[in-house]
């Protein structure tokens, strides 16, 4: 938009821009509370949706922050979503959650929430978790752990 505000040759422009992580209409996207389980259960469908690049980790500005967008969204706090995807991030430490860290970033929101998380893995065994078990987050150090946990 040229006018009288804008000096020769200076052009200003207002742009909005809206960028959506995933398909929009994925199911396993967490916009809401209905859709943690879903996304917990069909987990690399759900890390999918957040891994928009395919390089195996959530990453990157763009990522990370379409992630913690809905994360606080669940959560009602910005803080708090940060504070979950920090803890979830325990194999690095370095700002990227991998299919395995957002597994856990998944029961840990579900804690957080006091979501009780009730799997029946395949031997018919059936594991009911109400607590915070986010101290024993070195047992999901393989996606086979964190796959038997989530079956």
């Amino acid at each position: 938009k040229v006018g009288k505000s804008n000096p020769p040759g200076v052009i200003s422009v207002n742009l909005n821009v809206e960028i959506t992580l995933g398909a929009p209409d994925s199911k396993y996207l967490l916009v809401s509370i209905d859709r943690l389980l879903p996304a917990r259960e069909n987990l690399h469908d759900a890390f999918r949706c957040y891994d928009a690049d395919g390089n195996q980790t959530v990453s990157g500005e763009y990522e990370v922050q379409g992630l913690q967008r809905h994360v606080a969204a669940l959560v009602s706090s910005d803080e708090d979503a940060w504070q979950l995807m920090k803890k979830a991030d325990f194999r690095g430490d370095d700002g990227h959650l991998d299919e395995v860290e957002f597994g856990v970033l998944l029961d840990l929101i579900c804690w957080h929430l006091k979501i009780n998380i009730c799997t029946e893995l395949e031997s018919g065994r059936r594991l009911h978790c109400e607590g915070t078990g986010a101290g024993r987050l070195q047992m999901f150090g393989s996606p086979e752990a964190l796959a038997d946990a989530h079956a």
